[in-house]
């Protein structure tokens, strides 16, 4: 079955996160992160709409954010679930807005991969772990070829995906987009991305996005349309035949690209997941 996946935010650990004046909508109901009911709440809900898989952002062990916390929780629930599985992403931006140093990111990665790497709630493209690394780019590509030497060299392997270019497949197992291209290029882009990537034996995901829109910067905002961005995403991305497709995202309600129910859309966007992921897998 073709993988689908939905980045997961597990930082809302306090009630009035979802007072924020910057949000345009709320989850149905409200919850905090660290609860295992919402959670298997989330599993199931996914699971229902044809997602296989959360890909949980990780800012680190003891990050304020409480993102290893809730991590270890996701993967108790997912474990007892039996079917779902789980990923980490790689949160590569400190909390200062710079990039982590390269011996940062060797102690990080040795710790997810030791920790999760042959965890049975684990999803795992090519037989490994799979971890997507955000802003990938603010690292030059020598520094991480030497980070995931060292790894492999202490027998600790994954599946990393860049958020760069082309040039990044000759040290990354593939190549995946946050945000769907601007238009009009969304679909070259895709086409071109997938082919780069299938010549040199690569993962190539293609990303799904149901709209965008984040207070302070009105010049990235993406309309929903009524659902029409979502729809037009996920026939480019199916188009591009990948491997597999990201949903950007489950629940990030501060940027506005959630598709979990909401107050504001109902079941809309997962009614329209579960058909637009079933017509990609025929």
């Amino acid at each position: 079955m073709k993988p689908l996946l939905a980045f997961y935010y597990p930082w809302y650990h306090e009630m009035e996160i979802w007072e924020g004046s910057n949000l345009k909508d709320t989850p149905d109901p409200l919850y905090l992160s660290n609860d295992p009911k919402a959670i298997q709440r989330h599993i199931q809900q996914a699971k229902e709409a044809g997602v296989t898989a959360f890909c949980c952002s990780w800012w680190g062990q003891g990050n304020y954010r409480m993102t290893d916390e809730s991590l270890e929780t996701m993967y108790e629930v997912a474990e007892r679930d039996g079917e779902f599985k789980l990923c980490p992403y790689f949160e590569l931006i400190n909390d200062g807005g710079g990039a982590l140093g390269s011996k940062e990111i060797y102690k990080r990665l040795k710790y997810l991969i030791d920790k999760y790497g042959k965890h049975p709630a684990t999803f795992k493209l090519r037989d490994k772990i799979l971890i997507p690394i955000w802003q990938s780019g603010q690292v030059p590509l020598e520094k991480w070829e030497k980070i995931f030497a060292q790894l492999d060299k202490k027998g600790f392997h994954a599946t990393y995906l860049t958020m760069g270019g082309a040039r990044d497949l000759a040290v990354f197992d593939g190549i995946y987009c946050y945000t769907p291209p601007d238009w009009p290029s969304f679909c070259a882009q895709y086409e071109t991305l997938s082919a780069v990537a299938k010549k040199h034996d690569k993962v190539w995901v293609a990303t799904v996005m149901p709209g965008f829109f984040k207070q302070g910067v009105p010049e990235a905002t993406k309309d929903r349309a009524d659902g029409e961005f979502y729809r037009t995403n996920w026939k480019f991305a199916a188009e591009s035949d990948p491997d597999l497709i990201f949903i950007t995202s489950w629940n990030e309600f501060y940027e506005h690209t959630h598709i979990e129910p909401s107050k504001k859309y109902g079941y809309d966007y997962l009614n329209a997941t579960k058909k637009y992921v079933e017509k990609w897998r025929k």
